[in-house]
């Protein structure tokens, strides 16, 4: 994620809203290996709306 924060050159902010959406989809439900890289790019376009 720091990578892509730096490559896309993002606020610290949108990295830290993009880590909490991600820790509570993962408290609310189970999500497999194969669907993380989803949820992390879900992640990040939702925190760039928002910002």
């Amino acid at each position: 994620l720091v990578k892509i924060r730096n490559y896309l050159d993002l606020y610290y902010k949108v990295l830290y809203l993009i880590v909490n959406i991600i820790d509570r989809s993962l408290s609310l439900m189970k999500v497999f290996i194969n669907r993380l890289a989803l949820l992390i790019a879900t992640s990040l376009i939702i925190s760039l709306k928002y910002k």
